[in-house]
């Protein structure tokens, strides 16, 4: 038993490294995506809001596609829904090499990459939390720290590309490293949905319907059977007519499977706001996300417009980077290894990212902005990772696409506003000083949220749904 408890965990942290690959490859690749802009600008001889259009359009639709992972999870397995992701990102990308226009580059790399990378980044995020449980924070940094290494790795290499082989020569060669991707998923392994013991009641109309689409399998299943047994045994009995009513049931059978199905998709994703800590989980995390990417988009020009050179500027995200690594793999062992309660880290990270983001006006030096970037980014980045995990552990396995494709979406939708907030900061006001005063009290509002009155409150009020 022992033996075969160590090679089911190897085989676990394989997979996990497998994740990671797939998630370098694919979600890695896209820190290109600031090289690309000035290319196609020059090549295509377009305005920059134009050029911006591609990249604008990738993520919407992929964290738009991050909803239907609940519907996808019904009808496919994970390693299916990977290697169906991988091939779309480069299929997506490679096509791009025939783009005359920036329009066909909008279409192929925005909605073809944009569902390829949804499916990847959801698909990894579900099958880590679905193998590991005492670990579950750990490999969750891991596979996530994969996109943040990629920022070290494609960028130089994508700039290397475009040089001696053009923006579509570079096209074409970067979809042939997505597919390498292909490999890792060989390593991926269907698992079956792990089910709370205690887990909080679940509605009669979904018991119903996992009940109805299992008895319309079996007796498709007992159908096709008898069909086989018949033909074999008795080819002369069964006639036209009979074959003709039988395939017109079984069909008639599938099609109920396949509304069910979608019937019980759509139920758990209506059933998930009947939790109270779905919304406390949902809300901080989209607070820490928006927050966390704006501020890289931001950062370089609140420097330059702070007096410092363009080339100091750019080494922020170069520290950002590094931090991003550092917080996601760090915060796993804290949490795994018992040093710190998950509830405490998330306090914690809430509180100083207040606090940091309420002084950057104040104290705006380069030194105190490598120092807060570096901050913002470990805090961030701990908050980012215990996201599935939260789900995992609040409201079960189970739960987690719907959870995951919910808050995913929220944030795609809020996402769009941005832009006219960040314009009306910088453009109307003169100045982010507001935008920075906004997140910090957003960020001690989720500090506030994350207190123990109010999670045991929620859980209370889970508990009697």
């Amino acid at each position: 038993m022992t033996n075969i408890a160590s090679k089911k965990k190897k085989w676990n942290w394989l997979v996990a490294l497998a994740c990671f690959c797939t998630m370098f490859t694919t979600i890695g690749v896209l820190r290109i995506s600031g090289v690309l802009y000035t290319s196609i600008t020059h090549v295509y001889s377009v305005s920059r809001e134009n050029a911006a259009w591609p990249f604008y359009v990738r993520r919407s639709v992929g964290l738009f596609t991050t909803l239907s992972s609940g519907f996808l999870m019904q009808y496919f397995d994970i390693r299916t829904q990977v290697f169906a992701g991988i091939l779309l990102c480069s299929l997506g990308l490679g096509l791009c090499y025939l783009a005359e226009e920036v329009l066909f580059i909008t279409l192929s790399f925005g909605i073809m990459y944009g569902i390829g990378s949804g499916v990847v980044r959801t698909s990894n995020v579900i099958i880590i939390n679905r193998y590991f449980s005492q670990y579950r924070t750990i490999a969750t940094g891991l596979i996530l720290s994969g996109t943040s290494l990629g920022s070290f790795v494609f960028p130089p290499f994508a700039d290397f590309l475009i040089h001696f082989y053009g923006l579509r020569g570079s096209f074409l060669l970067i979809s042939g490293i997505l597919l390498q991707g292909l490999i890792a998923t060989s390593l991926y392994k269907t698992t079956t949905v792990p089910r709370r013991k205690k887990s909080l009641d679940v509605p009669k109309n979904l018991t119903t319907l996992e009940e109805d689409c299992k008895s319309h399998q079996s007796k498709t299943a007992d159908n096709v059977r008898e069909i086989e047994i018949r033909t074999i045994f008795e080819p002369k009995l069964i006639n036209s007519n009979e074959e003709e009513s039988i395939s017109n049931k079984q069909n008639s059978l599938k099609e109920k499977s396949n509304t069910n199905k979608f019937c019980l998709a759509l139920m758990s994703y209506l059933h998930i706001f009947k939790f109270p800590m779905f919304y406390v989980i949902s809300v901080t995390s989209i607070i820490a996300k928006i927050s966390f990417y704006t501020f890289i988009n931001t950062i370089i020009d609140f420097a330059i417009d702070c007096g410092n050179s363009r080339h100091n500027s750019i080494f922020l995200l170069s520290a950002s980077s590094i931090s991003e690594v550092i917080g996601r793999l760090g915060c796993g062992f804290f949490i795994d290894l018992k040093v710190l309660k998950r509830q405490t880290v998330i306090q914690i990270s809430f509180v100083s990212l207040a606090s940091i983001f309420a002084i950057i006006p104040i104290w705006n030096s380069y030194g105190m902005l490598i120092t807060a970037t570096i901050l913002i980014g470990i805090f961030a980045s701990c908050l980012i990772v215990n996201s599935s995990v939260l789900y995992t552990e609040y409201l079960g396995i189970e739960n987690l696409p719907y959870a995951y494709g919910i808050e995913t979406t929220l944030s795609g939708l809020i996402g769009f506003l941005l832009p006219l907030f960040i314009g009306y900061c910088r453009d109307v006001i003169g100045s982010y000083n507001l935008l920075f005063y906004v997140f910090g009290s957003q960020h001690l509002f989720a500090a506030i949220l994350w207190s123990k009155e109010l999670v045991k409150r929620s859980l209370l009020l889970c508990k009697c749904q």
